[in-house]
């Protein structure tokens, strides 16, 4: 009878381990599986991220473009009317240098501004 105790504690042990191997595998598959949802999830999560930034940099492009022609256009406008500026102030100090003769060839003394410019 000590035999047959023995040879079900085997069979039983042998039944416990290919159950315990199989359980394992099983596992083993389902972590993989997992992992690999996980990373599959990743990715997407990445692709989109990188979809986002890209539309944020043309984006940003886009408006950094039309922000430097805008500038330029302004910078254009402000030089031709600082060129107009210093024609009409080259003219006026030109009559102000005639008016001077002028007063000056009548016989009268021109009076001199407080800053002595005059």
């Amino acid at each position: 009878m000590s035999y047959e105790y023995l040879i079900s504690a085997v069979v039983s042990a042998v039944v416990a381990l290919v159950g315990y191997y199989l359980g394992r595998r099983k596992n083993e598959a389902e972590i993989k599986k997992l992992l690999a949802d996980a990373s599959k999830g990743e990715a997407e999560r990445t692709n989109i991220l990188i979809d986002s930034s890209t539309d944020a940099v043309k984006l940003m492009k886009q408006i950094t473009e039309e922000i430097k022609m805008s500038t330029e256009e302004e910078i254009r406008k402000l030089k031709e009317e600082n060129e107009k500026l210093k024609k009409r102030i080259a003219q006026l100090e030109k009559s102000i240098k005639l008016l001077r003769e002028q007063i000056i060839s009548l016989g009268y003394e021109p009076i001199k501004e407080e800053n002595g410019k005059g």
